[in-house]
Formats: structure tokens, C-alpha cells, sequence
């Protein structure tokens, strides 16, 4: 029977039908369990590297619960019109008021003098009192009472401007380090500008009145900073007391500190106050400036426009204690690992899921540190880890450190298994290339093979139960018997006849003709719906059915079943049943 012929809805009643969908399952978890295979593997690192948000950084919810455990202590308030606190080290800015409101410096102004003097100066070198230093110099400013003449060394001078303020003092030594005035200030306001001082602008070294002389708290900040590396400055700005020798022309002057924050005997004494700068004029009012340092941190307190000295050291006081107490230094990576986080990142996607689908070897700086609120730890800061789109470089990515949404840094992230290859040929990198690929090609080898393999046992061993079944006459594909079908005209012919021809035979020979007739009729429906089927089912189930009609004509009429096939030459004869039917009876 052609194939388009095929009865589907006999086909699909067929049992068989359920064993294909069997094998056909069996066949689909072949193929899945092989592409599935091949797609993890593929997928190699999966696209992320296990590293995008550190396990050091808690769940949402855990951060909630210790950012309400560790409480923000808000900052005291300060009766300083500009305020800055920095710390020295880090460049951190702890607190700050306006500090980018210009302001009359006063006497702090002397900080960026010495500062230039101790840079380019010697010490031990000789200052001579000119004319100009004395005498335009106000005389009921701060003073030495230095005369015309008079000779000191440099580092004498910078006592007495420092200690005691001297304002005569400043302008000798802007004179000898700059040789005159005018271009000692300009070697003020180039070293403002290296520092990044944007609002300042010196017009003379003592910081007396003049409006081309201001500067911010943040500036001065800055210089205070640079000046704080230099030893010289340190030493000369925390002496309480110093002896400057007799002179030329004067005896031994015993001057004192004009800080009070560094004496114990005041009330206005800070323990951890190291050195400083007090400031007055009735147009810049009381300015100061302060060193402090706390178990290895170093700041620097600077106060512009206070409306006293007292005020001031109050407001230093109290800014130095918040800053010291709610800040700390910590190492928000120390515990990192990219081993225990997950990002997206094109680097994998697009790099490291090819050839060897290793992960690849990242590293950061573990000892970086950050400034921060003591309500911000490692626990809570957040890390986001970004891999840059290009692979083919030593630095592969970034930690963004934040919190609150203000920025802490951001450290960079190593590619340790990065390689330079500009030195190296071209056909070395392929060779590199080519043995990195070797057991990412192989792999897909061996995974196909398998599959293969069970493939063709599966199908084996569905032939080998079929053959057993085969072997049993218990068919896996059993023939569905219908009800009798219409009897064609012939049929009805063949029946007239053997009616006709065995009428006196009686009711038994009837009953013979119509088991002749039903058997015959169900051969050939039997051997139409099987020509699809296996040849043995056919042979089988025609040479049954003969061999009953056969037997049940002999027995009742007495007849060989050759006579019988003579007794209905009328009928239509069927090739396939007839010569199977006739083999077995032969047999």
C-alpha cells in the first residue's frame, strides 16, 4: 500500500504507536542532555563573573538593620563665618562651613611665608633689617622692635614672625628669600595656584589689612597641608618658647607662643593640639588656624571670620572632638572576593566563555582605605564592580565605592592573566591560541560521541525486545479485529451459489457456506489493514484464518478444504491470502 494511502486513523488506534512515543522521548532527552551539555559548557563562566556585589555587603534589609544600629552624630555648631576641618594625610574633608567664601586672612597669612621660606630658603643664612621693613611697618602691629640694621638668622626670624607674630619679621624675610617685596608675593600666589588654591590672592607676607589680600578656608587648607610635610615648619610653629640670641644690635629676646590651645596651663588647652596660628584685624576679626593629631590621624582646623579669639578656640575644640570621634579609617576591600559575587559583564560574554572558559584571575588593593562616618563600615558601603568591554588590558574593570549616594573612591581591578603580546609575533599568539582552544574543541567531541553512542544502544536494544517478542508470537503491533465487513457483490454471488448448491444439505451446510463467506471476507479486510504491518504478522494471521475455516468445513461437510476452494470458483481471489493459506496447508 502506498505510503500517501495510509490509513492514519487505523495507524493511531494501533498499540505500536505508544513504543514510538517512547523512543521518540528517549531520542529528544538524547539530543537535550546533549545540546544541554554543550550549552552549559558554553555558557562556561555563565556570562558573570561570581565576584558584581561583594558577600562582605549585606542584603538591603541587613543594611537597613546596622545603618540603624551604627547612628550619624551630626556636627556642632560653629560661630565661625567659614570653617574647614581636612584631614592632612588623605586630603579628606571631614567638615566644612562656606569654605569657599574669601576672607581676610590676617596674621594666618605668616603660614604661606614661612611655608616659601623653609622651601627655598636656608636657615642658617643671615637676615639684615632694611629701611623698608621697619619703616613700613605699623607700629602698633605686632612687632619685635627689630631696628634698621639689624642682623638675625633665618630661622631666628621665622621664630619671631611664627611666636610672636612679628610683622617686621615677615617682611624681612620676604625680602631675603625673594629679594624684595613685590616678587616674594608672587612666589606666594604661584605656590597658592600649584596647590590648587582657586580664590586666594597675597599682596604682602604679614597678612596685615589689604584688599588684595584674601584667601578661603578650603584654600588655606591646602597650604596648611603642604606646609605640615616640611619638618622645619612643624618644629618652629609647636615651639611653646623660644630664645632668639642677641643681635647686632640688641640682647636676647624670649618669645612665646601665641597659641593657647598648646599650653596646659590654659583654659583654652587641647590635648591633642600640636601647633597653630592665631589671627586678628578689626576687618578680617579673629582667624585661626590649628594642628591636631589622634592615634596616627593627622587634621587641620582652619577658622575664618570669628567674631573672637576665644570663639575660635571654642569652635576648635569642639570641630576637632566630632571629627576625631565619628570618623575612621577602614579597608572597605580587606575581605573582598570575586569568587562571591555576581555581575553582568560583556568581558565573560564576549571573552572569557571562549576557548579555555576559564574564569579569569581578578585582583583589586585590598589595603585601600577610606574616610569615612564611623556609620559607615565594609559591612555597608556599597561596592559596584564594573568590567570594562575589553579584556586585552592589565586593568579590566573598576569597585565604585559609595554610599548614600556620596562617591569613597573607586580601586581598580587586575587582570592577572593578562599578557603583552606587543613583543611577541604573531604566530606565537596563534600557537597560544591554538593550545588554550585544544580541550575546549575536544570536549565537544566527546560529548557528541556519547550521544551518538547512546543513540544507536537505545535503538539495539528496542530491536533485540522486538526480535524476543517476535520469537514469542507476541507482537508489539497486534492486528485490531472489526466487525464483519459489507460483502461485496461477488460475495453475495459465491453465497446465492452455495445456497443453491447445498439447499438439501440442510441448516449445517448453510452455517458451512457462511463461515466460508465471513472467513473470506475477513482475510482480505485483515490482510488490507496489515499491508503496512511486518510480513511475519501477515503470514501468521492469514494461515490462522485458513486453517479455522479449513478445519471448521471438514469437520461439518465432510470436505477437504480443496474441495471447498472448488465449490466457490465464483469468488474473487486474493494473492497474498491464498498463496500464504496454501503454503501452510502444504505444510
Amino acid at each position: 500500500m502506498p505510503f500517501y494511502n495510509f490509513e492514519f486513523s487505523k495507524f493511531i488506534k494501533m498499540n505500536h504507536i505508544h513504543i514510538r512515543k517512547n523512543r521518540l522521548i528517549t531520542y529528544i532527552l538524547c539530543l537535550v542532555i546533549m545540546f544541554g551539555s554543550f550549552i552549559f559548557y558554553a555558557a562556561g563562566p555563565i556570562g558573570v563573573v561570581r565576584a558584581a556585589e561583594d558577600t562582605a555587603t549585606p542584603s538591603d534589609a541587613e543594611k537597613g538593620d546596622k545603618k540603624k544600629e551604627i547612628k550619624k552624630v551630626d556636627p556642632p555648631k560653629v560661630k565661625a563665618a567659614s570653617a574647614i576641618v581636612m584631614d592632612i594625610d588623605a586630603g579628606k574633608i571631614l567638615f566644612e562651613k562656606d569654605s569657599h567664601q574669601k576672607h581676610y586672612p590676617a596674621s594666618i597669612a605668616k603660614l604661606m611665608t614661612a611655608f616659601i621660606a623653609v622651601e627655598k630658603g636656608d636657615l642658617k643664612s643671615t637676615v639684615t633689617m632694611s629701611n623698608n621693613a621697619v619703616d613700613k611697618t605699623p607700629s602698633d602691629s605686632m612687632n619685635l622692635a627689630l631696628t634698621y640694621g639689624e642682623q638675625l638668622t633665618l630661622k631666628d626670624a621665622l621664630y619671631g614672625m611664627l611666636l610672636s607674630s612679628a610683622n617686621e619679621a615677615a617682611y624681612a624675610v620676604a625680602e631675603h628669600v625673594g629679594g624684595d617685596l613685590n616678587s616674594f608675593c608672587g612666589m606666594m600666589n604661584d605656590k597658592a595656584s600649584s596647590l590648587g588654591c582657586e580664590n586666594t590672592h597675597f599682596s604682602n607676607a604679614s597678612g596685615l589689612h589689604d584688599k588684595d589680600t584674601y584667601t578661603t578656608a578650603y584654600d588655606m587648607a591646602l597650604i596648611c597641608c603642604a606646609a605640615y610635610s616640611f619638618p622645619d615648619f612643624k618644629n618652629i610653629l609647636s615651639t611653646p618658647t623660644y630664645t632668639i640670641p642677641a643681635t647686632n644690635k640688641n640682647t636676647e629676646r624670649v618669645l612665646w607662643n601665641g597659641d593657647d590651645m598648646i599650653f596646659e596651663s590654659s583654659e583654652y588647652y587641647y590635648p591633642y593640639a600640636v601647633c597653630g596660628k592665631t589671627g586678628y584685624t578689626p576687618e578680617a576679626n579673629a582667624t585661626l588656624v590649628t594642628y591636631a593629631e589622634k592615634n596616627d590621624r593627622r587634621l587641620v582646623c582652619v577658622l575664618m571670620d570669628v567674631p573672637s579669639t576665644s570663639e575660635a578656640y571654642e569652635d576648635t575644640t569642639n570641630l576637632l572632638n566630632y571629627c576625631f570621634e565619628n570618623f575612621h579609617i577602614f579597608k572597605p576591600l580587606e575581605n573582598f572576593s570575586f569568587d562571591k559575587i555576581e555581575i553582568d559583564s560583556p568581558l565573560l560574554n564576549n571573552y572569557y566563555t571562549s576557548l579555555n572558559h576559564k574564569l579569569p584571575n581578578l585582583s583589586t588593593d585590598k589595603e585601600y582605605t577610606v574616610y569615612a562616618g564611623t556609620h559607615i563600615t565594609a559591612d555597608n558601603i556599597d561596592k559596584k564592580v564594573i568590567i570594562y568591554d575589553n579584556p586585552d588590558s592589565k586593568i579590566a574593570g573598576k569597585i565604585e565605592l559609595s554610599y548614600e549616594g556620596e562617591n569613597y573612591g573607586e580601586v581598580d581591578i587586575i587582570n592577572n592573566d593578562y599578557t603583552d603580546n606587543s613583543s611577541k609575533t604573531v604566530t606565537e599568539i596563534i600557537n597560544k591560541t591554538k593550545k588554550s582552544g585544544f580541550t575546549f574543541h575536544w570536549y565537544y567531541v566527546i560529548m557528541l560521541a556519547i550521544a551518538v553512542i547512546m543513540v544507536i544502544l537505545l535503538i539495539e536494544i528496542h530491536k533485540l525486545q522486538q526480535r524476543r517478542l517476535d520469537r514469542k508470537n507476541i507482537h508489539s503491533y497486534p492486528l485490531i479485529r472489526h466487525a464483519a465487513p459489507k460483502k461485496s457483490a461477488n460475495n453475495n454471488k459465491e453465497k446465492s451459489a452455495a445456497d443453491s448448491e447445498n439447499a438439501p444439505a440442510g441448516s449445517d451446510e448453510k452455517n458451512v457456506a457462511d463461515s466460508e463467506n465471513t472467513s473470506a471476507g475477513s482475510d482480505e479486510k485483515n490482510a488490507a489493514d496489515s499491508e503496512n504491518v511486518s510480513n511475519v504478522s501477515k503470514k501468521q494471521n492469514v494461515a490462522v484464518s485458513g486453517n479455522m475455516s479449513a478445519g471448521n468445513k471438514k469437520k461439518k461437510t465432510g470436505k477437504t478444504p480443496n474441495n471447498s476452494s472448488e465449490k466457490n470458483t465464483g469468488k474473487k481471489s486474493n494473492p497474498l491470502t491464498d498463496g500464504i493459506s496454501i503454503k501452510k496447508n502444504n505444510k
